[in-house]
């Protein structure tokens, strides 16, 4: 899906608010999912990202860009998600890109449940706004400060380099479920915690999990 700017209306949007008008019954909750699910879309860029050093500050790293993100026609799309998460908690958003394989693969649909920024810690995946205003999941891998003044540096498992320092106003939500046909991964499962610690640890694997992001393009 193509993006808009700013709150103007495209020919999509007009229909859409037809639809939404005719659907009178639908509850904000079911809008929310119905929006969340509509505006996901794959967003594949190269630049340069902003990566933590292994010391005290932070250095520049070039990066493939790729990610697994949420695109928003408006600030209305971005305010539905906030409510949804909000109201309910949680929020469901199929996913697109390649950025975090193996663990997160074309197609799953990925549960994320509200988190502050006291709530999150190195090695979660989370979902927060990027400064081009598109949303992004992707796994925290270290953070300084705390509270309203956290700043949070995330990357991609299947990235080489690490994405914007994330302030902790942006920060949305934490991935809790992953489901993928008929299975589904839980953050409380062995193997996702451990594989977290393994990719925090040693984010090095990136460049295996990007070659197998490749592969997957032509298979």
């Amino acid at each position: 899906m193509t993006g808009g700017s700013g709150g103007r209306d495209t020919g999509e949007g007009a229909r859409s608010k037809g639809r939404d008008a005719a659907a009178g019954g639908a509850g904000p909750h079911v809008e929310a999912d119905r929006r969340a699910e509509g505006i996901t879309r794959t967003n594949s860029e190269a630049g340069a990202d902003i990566a933590p050093d292994a010391g005290s500050g932070s250095g520049l790293a070039r990066g493939s860009g790729r990610r697994l993100t949420v695109t928003i026609e408006s600030e209305l799309e971005l305010h539905v998600i906030r409510r949804s998460l909000e109201q309910r908690g949680r929020v469901e958003i199929p996913s697109r890109g390649t950025s975090m394989l193996p663990l997160i693969r074309e197609g799953s649909v990925c549960t994320f449940e509200q988190a502050g920024p006291d709530e999150v810690q190195r090695g979660d995946i989370v979902l927060f706004e990027a400064a081009d205003g598109g949303l992004i999941a992707h796994r925290l891998i270290r953070r300084t400060g705390s509270g309203g003044g956290a700043v949070f540096y995330c990357k991609g498992d299947a990235n080489i380099g690490f994405d914007l320092p994330v302030a902790a106003g942006n920060l949305l939500a934490r991935l809790v479920q992953i489901r993928r046909g008929t299975r589904t991964i839980t953050g409380d499962m062995l193997r996702f915690k451990l594989w977290g610690r393994v990719m925090t640890a040693l984010p090095g694997l990136a460049r295996v999990n990007r070659l197998a992001a490749r592969l997957s393009k032509h298979t």
